[in-house]
C-alpha cells in the first residue's frame, strides 16, 4: 500500500491523456491511411502492424507519467515505475472508455468484452513506457 501513496498521480493522469490522444489521433488519423497503404498484405499482418504502432504510442504515455514522476522526485525504484506505469495505462484506457461510450451513445453491444480486456493492453503497455525511463537523469547524476 505504501508504494500506491507514493506515486504521481498528476503524472498518471497527464500520462494517461497523453495514451488516450496518441491513441485516437493514430485511430481517427494514421489508421486509415495505413489500410490503403497496405491495402495488399494480409489483414492479420495490417492488424499486427496497427497493433505494435498503438503500443508504442500507448508506451509514450508511460514515458511521460515517469518522467513528471522523476522530476517531482518519485521515481526512485522499478517497482514504483511499473505501479505508475500500470495505473496510467488503466487512466488513459478509462478515460477511453468514456469517449468510446460517448460516440457510441451509451451501448457497446458485443464490444463490452473486448473494452473490458484493453485495460490489460493499456496498463501493460504504458508500464513498459515507464519501465525505459532511468531513474535519475544525467545532469542529476553529474550534479551529485
Amino acid at each position: 500500500m505504501g508504494i500506491i501513496r507514493r506515486l504521481s498521480f498528476s503524472g498518471a493522469l497527464i500520462g494517461g491523456i497523453v495514451a488516450l490522444v496518441m491513441t485516437l489521433a493514430f485511430v481517427l488519423a494514421v489508421g486509415p491511411g495505413l489500410a490503403r497503404l497496405l491495402s495488399f498484405a494480409d489483414e492479420m499482418v495490417v492488424q499486427g502492424i496497427a497493433l505494435l504502432m498503438l503500443a508504442i504510442l500507448r508506451a509514450l504515455g508511460g514515458v511521460v507519467a515517469a518522467h513528471l514522476a522523476r522530476r517531482a522526485g518519485k521515481l526512485t525504484t522499478r517497482v514504483r515505475g511499473i505501479a505508475l506505469g500500470l495505473v496510467t495505462g488503466t487512466v488513459g484506457w478509462a478515460l477511453y472508455v468514456v469517449v468510446v461510450l460517448i460516440f457510441v451513445g451509451g451501448s457497446l453491444g458485443d464490444g463490452a468484452v473486448r473494452l473490458l480486456a484493453d485495460v490489460v493492453q493499456w496498463a501493460l503497455e504504458c508500464a513498459l513506457g515507464a519501465m525505459i525511463v532511468p531513474l535519475s537523469s544525467k545532469t542529476e547524476t553529474l550534479a551529485r
